[in-house]
């Protein structure tokens, strides 16, 4: 386990699959960027896919990198998160 203060946070990068993965969608004509982050399944029984995603949303100035050390701690625990660049 890594320390941070007082707080133990665990090691979470072996179970992360190619995080983070940029990808990009189309909507109204405007072409928006975003990250996914998501988790290695336990096993085959593992119901990762059928939990809804976590969206993360940053504010003004920032952008999707500012989840960057909180989603893989989502990931980690079997969620998928989506950090989305928004205009603005």
């Amino acid at each position: 386990m890594n320390e941070m203060g007082s707080l133990k946070m665990p090691d979470v990068t072996p179970r992360i699959a190619n995080a983070p993965r940029g990808e990009s969608a189309t909507v109204n004509g405007i072409r928006l960027h975003y990250l996914v982050f998501e988790a290695h399944p336990r096993n085959a029984e593992d119901a990762v896919s059928k939990r809804p995603p976590v969206v993360m949303l940053h504010g003004w100035p920032e952008t999707s990198h500012t989840w960057h050390q909180v989603a893989p701690q989502f990931a980690a625990r079997g969620l998928t998160v989506i950090t989305p660049d928004l205009r603005g």
